[in-house]
């Protein structure tokens, strides 16, 4: 997956089920967190304020302090692989399960606020301001933050890629080749 970079880190993760820091400044291996049996990490990590955030093969969403490389919590909610890239902002992290749900969770306890029923497979989600921006197969959904509540939905193609934010705007790639975005 997609290494994540902050705090002077970058970290990702491997099919070793572990996940690997390194010096942003050197290079150099500072630490590996091992995860646990079937805990592969293919999807991209997420670094933010001195933690790791990652999903894994089995399901499972770690939060992972990257200063020592202990494992300060872990979500077990999701069925399926977890392998989204998952977006993190004060309070929540926001990620995709292969199942065909996105799930809310407390940032500092990792506690469930919320699960969507998507139905489908979950592209990264992004969080912008109070809402989430979630591509789900083919289509675009816009969801609360604060219940995961479904505000809006369009089908933009048989498969979209997950969405990017930025300046009010809404895009993302499809299979088709075609880019479509959203005010």
């Amino acid at each position: 997956g997609s290494p994540g970079v902050g705090d002077g880190v970058a970290v990702f993760g491997s099919c070793a089920s572990a996940l690997h820091i390194f010096s942003a400044q050197t290079g150099e291996r500072l630490r590996d967190v091992v995860l646990g049996a079937e805990a592969e990490v293919a999807g991209g990590v997420a670094v933010v304020d001195g933690a790791a955030y990652a999903g894994s093969r089995s399901g499972k969403l770690i939060k992972a302090d990257v200063r020592d490389g202990t494992i300060v919590w872990t979500n077990t909610d999701c069925d399926d692989e977890a392998f989204t890239t998952p977006a993190v902002s004060d309070e929540w992290v926001v990620f995709g399960c292969a199942g065909g749900t996105v799930h809310a969770l407390d940032r500092e306890t990792g506690e469930t606020r919320w699960t969507f029923e998507a139905r489908g497979t979950v592209a990264s989600p992004v969080i912008a301001r109070n809402k989430v921006v979630a591509a789900v197969d083919g289509v675009l959904f816009l969801l609360a933050l604060e219940d995961g509540r479904k505000l809006w939905s369009h089908e933009v193609s048989d498969e979209i890629s997950a969405p990017a934010v930025f300046g009010g705007m809404v895009v993302t790639g499809s299979s088709d080749g075609t880019v479509a975005a959203f005010r």
